[in-house]
């Protein structure tokens, strides 16, 4: 045998007790899990990327992942003490529906004098009213109905999408009732304002809709 050949087995048996020392080692698992990869020629050892840590309850919380919905915008809001439906200014509206009032809406989840990021996401499929309460309390979201819809309107309408109509989902028990379905209010721009309507809770909400949700901030 040769030197150059004594010298590249060696070299090979060294190699070769120093993997087996790594697989039997307290990192086992990981050293088998990225040898399987060289062995399959894929790349191993890869440095895992550094994922930024935001903190829960501020403007740059990470929105919504879903396959359904497509991020539009985030901006902070603030419902104020003195907001209210029926005080609500009708200047900003071209159309507004005459049973979006206090009396017809009298719960809803946003707390006067506390900020929020409204969260405007575009469906990318047909939606149905409950599945779309049910993402957005899934998420952790809070569901601004008709009282959240007409705060963005009146007071922040250069934020919002004016191509698309923007539906304000709440659960059924806040919405109002006719003698049929119940409303959930939906807002579009048109006729040089924003039109505020009811819409039935039964109705699919069509691909190129929008939807807000609500995020409380600390």
């Amino acid at each position: 045998m040769n030197n150059m050949l004594r010298a590249a087995l060696r070299k090979n048996l060294g190699l070769r007790q120093q993997l087996e020392k790594n697989l039997l080692g307290d990192k086992g698992n990981e050293w088998e899990a990225e040898l399987k990869k060289f062995l399959r020629g894929e790349i191993c050892w890869a440095p895992k990327p550094k994922v930024a840590k935001v903190k829960a309850g501020t403007l740059t919380d990470i929105p919504i992942v879903h396959d359904d919905l497509t991020h539009v915008s985030t901006f902070e809001v603030e419902v104020s003490q003195d907001f209210s439906l029926d005080g609500c200014p009708r200047t900003g509206f071209s159309y507004w529906n005459q049973n979006t009032t206090d009396a017809n809406f009298s719960r809803s989840a946003l707390v006067p004098g506390k900020k929020y990021a409204a969260e405007v996401y575009r469906l990318n499929c047909g939606k149905g009213s409950q599945s779309l309460v049910d993402i957005g309390l899934a998420n952790k979201r809070v569901l601004g109905g008709a009282r959240g819809g007409a705060l963005l309107c009146s007071r922040y309408g250069d934020k919002l999408p004016k191509d698309r109509w923007v539906v304000a989902i709440d659960e059924k028990k806040n919405l109002w009732r006719d003698s049929g379905d119940a409303g959930v209010p939906r807002f579009g721009w048109g006729g040089g304002g924003w039109g505020f309507g009811l819409d039935d809770w039964s109705d699919d909400w069509g691909d190129g809709h929008c939807v807000v949700f609500f995020r409380e901030l600390n």
